[in-house]
């Protein structure tokens, strides 16, 4: 259980600092296509990225409820 909360932290963490840079280039460049596309893959990583870190805090408060309930 604690594997799989760091695994989903560290996975959370990169998704949302790639994701986040990508947006950021996203604005950088000055091709209309590649400002599409870089937007959409950066704002997807950045979404899934948050998806993977509230699901790891679930996944950690569940942990603390059990924790605390057998003690």
């Amino acid at each position: 259980m604690k594997v799989l909360m760091v695994i989903l932290l560290i996975l959370g963490l990169i998704g949302v600092a790639y994701g986040g840079f990508l947006f950021y280039e996203s604005f950088q460049t000055d091709q209309v296509v590649g400002f599409i596309l870089i937007y959409v893959i950066g704002l997807s990583i950045l979404i899934f990225g948050g998806v993977l870190l509230v699901v790891d805090l679930i996944i950690l408060l569940i942990y603390l409820n059990r924790r605390k309930s057998r003690a």
